[in-house]
């Protein structure tokens, strides 16, 4: 790496700031972050209550004032803040590190003037060009400068543990305290806001060497007010070239724009041929860029991958505006009322703890519209929390107008216009009204739109739940999720409103001795657990003592094991081992029947449980080998029918000294789950074990490839 172009020769306490050229290495990401007293703090700044747009530039223009640098070796973070205040005025600054060990500044100086002196001072190795990206390396002197150590970062881009967060909810004097602390553990902070829009400024810059007119535009949780701290970071690409342009690669790290006439006749193919070559342009060019992945065939094409500085985790489409829009709703929408971003955040946490969203695509409700229903329960209030969709729309000045691809996606800009709620409640009250009207509204006949702020008659029986698009009102937003799905809300619904008619559940300010724990703390305790590899229940008197019991639970480790002979005398909470068939069972009995009367039954089933296990546990170890060789014989049977050729049925000498032999192997797999429990001075049932190179040579003929490292094509 070259060092500032400066005459003379160069002493070794001269500050040097140069390119870095990062290696890509594979591992995972913690980040740190600590603040500086010298300049203005960004630590517990707000996201901008100006409307959507103008925060969306003005953090473009923070991004774009700022550098990203690596402090190298045991260079001071005053050393970094002295050379960069010697080249302009400084204005935002804080640092953050990675695994305790790779440090970086982030640096937003007053004008682009102190950017345009270090980047036309700092050289690429070997060449005399100067250098296009603000990600750059600073090496100077360690001595007598403030060198913060890994105790006094804080984290960011990453959640706050549960026990930090039901440690500060117990603090609270109300439920809707809770809610509010609960967003402040969960939001976006300021400098990890900054980070996003730095992050998408950097590639921006880069992607316009290769198409100069395009532009990068960050949407969904990293913009909308709604965004964790360990949410991705979506962005969407405008490309601004003309029908079928696409840039394609020439030659090795060559990349120039060219026509490709499948483009020209399809926006999706275009789409999928830019990302494509985007794609590899991230993983040679654009430093720290890695784990990159083309999902090209999805319905909404994307490139994912990582940006190990950050540790944040980017999907990249292609000319995805609605999308933005939709962000821009939702950004509204919190706006309207301060009641909403606190219902929403707890609701969507709810949701995620209880396993009914999930960040893998499937039947899970997504983020945005689970917000939307939260949206919709606020607007069908007797008194409204926000208004229709409609009614915003109606509010709009024609400069506001926007359509994209036919679809009218007018937002009004000016939120003043908008008359204040009537509505008193508090947050604690509307969020049980939620829980009841989850509970109660009839989803099997009834759409649910946000646009009009009304439910009407479900126009596709066969979706168990619809919610229409507030700009594409043909579409179901929810069409992906399952009957099974909306069963789960509704059941979790229900828990939760028993669980705040408990008396003590509203905290010691309801009048009443609290629970442990209590408000937020106790919607968030699971009313099952797994834990290696068994799932158990608590069975007890009352659903206070449930509570207890569970933070009981959570304080052992996951390897405490106990008799099951200790837990049929005692008092505790009674836990066995079952089939997922049997929980549910379970559940539904303890929802319909007195807790008592279901104490007793459950203790009386896990006693024939135990009978039967004793049964199993008298066979000779030669009966449970025999066993065992039956299972694997079965286990080659289903191999061979896997394969298209058909394929005799090895002799049964010949799977016994193949088992015999796969014993003494290491490829047998040690930690298969038993089917059964292990009981405490019983003799122990063998797992079942599999040959893995003899079953892969049976499936795959031993026609096994390793995939493309990093690329899913």
């Amino acid at each position: 790496m070259a060092a500032p172009a400066c005459g003379g020769g160069l002493k070794k306490s001269q500050k040097l700031l140069r390119f870095h050229i990062f290696s890509k290495p594979s591992c995972r990401v913690k980040c740190y972050c600590t603040d500086t007293n010298k300049l203005k703090k960004s630590v517990g700044k707000s996201l901008s209550k100006s409307p959507f747009w103008q925060n969306v530039r003005d953090r473009k223009d923070e991004a774009s004032r700022s550098i990203l640098v690596r402090l190298s070796g045991k260079t001071s973070e005053d050393s970094l803040l002295q050379y960069c205040t010697s080249h302009g005025k400084v204005q935002h600054y804080f640092t953050y590190s990675q695994l305790q060990q790779e440090r970086y500044a982030v640096v937003e100086f007053k004008t682009p003037d102190g950017i345009d002196l270090i980047l036309d001072r700092a050289q690429t190795p070997g060449t005399n060009g100067r250098i296009q990206s603000r990600f750059l390396s600073f090496s100077g002197s360690g001595q007598g400068g403030h060198r913060s150590t890994p105790s006094q970062y804080q984290q960011l881009n990453k959640d706050c543990s549960f026990a930090e967060l039901y440690q500060d909810l117990a603090t609270a004097q109300s439920v809707s305290d809770q809610l509010d602390i609960l967003t402040s553990k969960l939001e976006l902070r300021d400098p990890e806001t900054r980070l996003r829009f730095l992050v998408s400024s950097l590639i921006e810059e880069a992607f316009q060497r290769i198409l100069p007119d395009s532009s990068l535009h960050l949407f969904g949780s990293s913009v909308n007010s709604f965004g964790r701290r360990s949410c991705d970071m979506d962005m969407f690409l405008e490309r601004n070239t003309a029908q079928g342009v696409v840039p394609m690669k020439k030659g090795k790290d060559q990349y120039k724009l060219g026509y490709d006439p499948s483009s020209a006749e399809s926006e999706r193919a275009a789409a999928q041929a830019t990302l494509f070559t985007l794609a590899s342009f991230l993983e040679k060019q654009v430093p720290h860029c890695m784990s990159v992945a083309r999902i090209l065939q999805a319905k909404c094409p994307l490139v994912k991958f990582r940006h190990h500085a950050t540790g944040l985790s980017c999907d990249l489409t292609a000319d995805n505006s609605i999308a933005l829009k939709s962000s821009e709703l939702l950004y509204v929408f919190s706006q309207l009322d301060p009641r909403v971003r606190p219902l929403v955040f707890v609701i969507r946490h709810w949701a995620r703890h209880h396993g009914i969203t999930n960040r893998v695509p499937g039947y899970w409700i997504t983020n945005f519209p689970l917000t939307l229903l939260v949206v919709f329960f606020l607007q069908t209030r007797p008194q409204p929390v926000v208004p229709s969709f409609d009614y915003l729309r109606s509010l709009a000045d024609e400069s506001d107008s926007t359509i994209i691809d036919g679809t009218d996606c007018t937002i009004p800009g000016d939120l003043s216009k908008v008359e204040p709620s009537k509505n008193t409640q508090s947050t604690a009250e509307l969020l049980q009204e939620f829980f009841t009207f989850c509970t109660t509204f009839d989803f099997e006949s009834k759409s649910l739109s946000v646009r009009s702020g009304q439910s009407s008659p479900k126009p596709d029986r066969f979706s168990p739940l619809y919610m229409e698009n507030p700009f594409q009102t043909q579409l179901n937003m929810c069409r992906n999720v399952s009957e099974g799905l909306l069963n789960e809300v509704q059941k979790h619904s229900h828990h939760a409103l028993q669980m705040m008619d408990v008396p003590g559940f509203h905290g010691p300010g309801s009048g009443s001795e609290a629970i442990h724990p209590w408000g937020v703390g106790a919607l968030l305790a699971p009313l099952k657990s797994k834990r290696n590899g068994k799932r158990s229940i608590w069975l007890n008197s009352s659903i206070g003592s449930v509570l207890k019991g569970l933070s009981q639970k959570a304080g052992q480790t996951g390897t405490d094991k106990q008799p099951r002979s200790n837990l049929k005398g005692s008092d505790s909470p009674v836990a066995f081992s079952h089939t997922l068939s049997n929980l549910k069972d379970t559940r539904e009995t303890l929802e319909g029947s007195s807790h008592a009367d279901a104490r007793t039954g459950h203790v009386q089933h896990a006693t024939a449980h135990d009978t039967s296990l004793k049964v199993d546990s008298l066979r000779t170890p030669q009966e449970d080998k025999q066993t065992w060789r039956v299972c694997q014989t079965k286990m080659i049977q289903l191999s061979n029918l896997a394969k298209d050729r058909p394929e005799a049925t090895p002799h049964r000498e010949n799977v016994i000294e193949e088992m015999d032999s796969a014993q003494s192997s290491s490829t047998l797999y040690p930690d298969t789950d038993n089917a059964q429990a292990e009981i405490t001075g019983k003799t122990h049932i063998p797992k079942l074990r599999i040959a893995i190179n003899s079953v892969r040579n049976r499936l795959f003929d031993g026609g096994y490839k390793k995939a493309t490292k990093g690329i899913v094509h």
